[in-house]
């Protein structure tokens, strides 16, 4: 029956490795040994061709009975971190080895220590831990890295839960005023890789990295994680929980808990709160924020639709859950804002701003809240607002880096430009392999005519995403600068095929009048230029925040209408953008 069962999941799992393994156990068990050779053998060739878990091939081994192959392979697991490890204190496939002075050695080595009765590893609310388990180091760490979860087995209507605990536990840590967690968007690069844990603390400037995997089976949530101290690759922690799914909060905010006093962090009685801090007590609607913010993440029109969608129906089920009102407030933005500009800016941002009101009517002591009230305040061109949410949403979150990077484009509108690279810096600090933070730090530049500097950040965005085309976009805007705009260099005809090919496309969707204002003045036609400004003065357009430091405007600055529009925004700027 079991071998049966096996089959069938063989044919539905993207992780074909694991299951092999519990296979060829398993036909071992039935006395098939040579199925079980032959699902060796196939292992054994795969991982010669690509990397396949040391661990898995261990099980195959010790249900054949070959103890010093199994061990081997567990010791390979064991150099090489593999989050499988937690299970093998508990794992019923490796009995056989456990009356081994190695087994216990390894459990030992790994920070486990072993235990005699496993009757309690059945229970869903068993938290599979030693109270003995000591550091390997007294010092203080003040840098982590939370790597992304590894979905055990790849399946990817799973993904969302792996990747939105691993959000989760980020989230948590980051509100610690006196740690430096590494920002979503740089952790998730090594998303799916082997990593060595020092070479990632190496690159990312990190004294301790966090590596783990989940495991869902049926209402059973399994989790391994393992804490490294990069300096001299040891283990600072490690734990296995086996939670029913509907307790999936409890073992976050413990995983959160015992990170953070294992880093030896000093925590006040506020700090503990905020590790401990569930926004909703509903398991079902916290399962549709995390498929929410997972839609999100990907950031097209269909997939902030769909997160939308994920949204509101978290609050369908809890009304007062502040985190998903957040995340409506983000889709309702992203929508509208550069770069995707698929629906009227207006439009988008005042249901941006609705939604983030509502989320800080409920919790006013939520930074994601305060940080998405403030993008939404400023292409309302409400900018006092807007700086007392950025303050807001900085000061619950330090680590907070998109909330750093919208507050220095705030400095930069308004006339601030040395605190504005100061706080894309930051930023960029916080999200070392981000595109965005180096492509906005890069922006920083442009739009301080600091035009090599600019150049040189997004070449090393092109470094991280060769085929991104907005970081050629980002450089078009540069080299446009250096007059080789089609316009400009006298191509007037392609410039005038762009400008029907826009008005064309506004017949079935949203065009910015913005861009349209641009392209009337590459043409030299100030007045319709001016024209179309005020219409995106009009429509709150996405991109007339940045009419105060755009540089393709700069022959128009010394027109009155020009300064008359920039008070009419309310910018805190003379007008002069260098």
């Amino acid at each position: 029956e079991a071998i049966r069962e096996l089959h069938k999941a063989g044919e539905g799992s993207t992780d074909r490795t694991e299951v092999l393994s519990f296979l060829g156990f398993a036909y071992a068990a039935a006395g098939q040994r040579d199925e079980a050779i032959k699902l060796l053998r196939e292992l054994e060739q795969r991982s010669q061709r690509g990397h396949v878990p040391p661990y898995h091939l261990a099980i195959v081994h010790a249900g054949l009975g070959e103890k010093d192959q199994a061990f081997a392979w567990l010791e390979r697991a064991f150099e090489k971190h593999a989050v499988d490890l937690f299970t093998r204190k508990v794992e019923p496939k490796f009995d056989s080895l456990r009356s081994d002075p190695r087994f216990a050695d390894l459990l030992r080595r790994t920070g486990l220590v072993p235990i005699e009765n496993f009757a309690s590893a059945s229970s869903t609310r068993t938290v599979l831990k030693s109270s003995s388990r000591k550091r390997t180091s007294r010092k203080v760490i003040k840098s982590l890295a939370i790597l992304p979860l590894a979905n055990i087995p790849a399946d990817p209507n799973m993904e969302y839960l792996s990747d939105g605990i691993t959000e989760s536990i980020i989230n948590s840590l980051s509100q610690l005023p006196k740690l430096r967690v590494v920002a979503r968007s740089t952790v998730f690069r090594y998303k799916g890789q082997e990593v060595d844990p020092r070479e990632v603390g190496r690159v990312l400037d990190v004294q301790a990295v966090l590596t783990g995997r989940v495991r869902q089976l049926g209402d059973i949530l399994n989790i391994g994680a393992e804490l490294i101290d990069v300096e001299n690759d040891s283990q600072l922690w490690g734990e296995t929980y086996n939670r029913r799914l509907a307790d999936i909060f409890e073992v976050q905010a413990e995983i959160a808990r015992e990170i953070a006093e294992t880093l030896r962090l000093r925590l006040s009685g506020a700090d503990k709160g905020r590790l401990t801090r569930r926004h909703t007590q509903n398991a079902e609607a916290y399962q549709l924020y995390l498929k929410g913010r997972y839609h999100w993440n990907k950031r097209t029109v269909e997939r902030l639709q769909k997160g939308l969608e994920c949204f509101q129906q978290a609050i369908a089920i809890d009304p007062k859950y502040a985190l998903a009102y957040a995340g409506i407030s983000d889709c309702y933005a992203f929508r509208g804002d550069v770069g995707l500009a698929a629906v009227p800016s207006k439009d988008a941002f005042a249901m941006a701003k609705q939604a983030a009101l509502r989320a800080l009517e409920i919790d006013n002591a939520l930074a994601e809240a305060y940080a998405s009230l403030a993008h939404a305040n400023m292409h309302c061109f409400e900018w006092a607002e807007a700086e007392a949410a950025f303050k807001s949403a900085i000061k619950l979150n330090a680590n907070h880096a998109q909330a750093h990077q919208w507050y220095a484009f705030y400095l930069l509108f308004n006339a601030q430009p040395e605190r504005a690279i100061a706080e894309a810096r930051r930023a960029l600090e916080i999200d070392p392999l981000s595109l965005t933070a180096h492509g906005d730090l890069g922006q920083m530049f442009h739009y301080t005519r600091q035009y090599d500097r600019a150049i040189d950040l997004y070449q090393k965005a092109l470094e991280l995403e060769p085929n991104r085309h907005r970081v050629y976009l980002w450089l078009g805007w540069v080299f446009e600068q250096q007059r080789k705009s089609y316009a400009l260099s006298g191509r007037t005809e392609d410039a005038h095929d762009v400008l029907k090919q826009l008005k064309e496309l506004a017949a079935s969707r949203y065009v910015s009048p913005y861009q349209m204002s641009v392209l009337f003045l590459s043409l030299g036609e100030e007045s319709k230029a001016f024209d179309w400004l005020v219409r995106a003065y009009e429509q709150r357009a996405e991109w007339v925040i940045y009419l105060s430091v755009d540089p393709r405007f700069d022959r128009l600055r010394v027109d009155s209408r020009f300064a008359d529009l920039l008070r009419k925004i309310g910018f805190q700027t003379t007008g002069d953008a260098t």
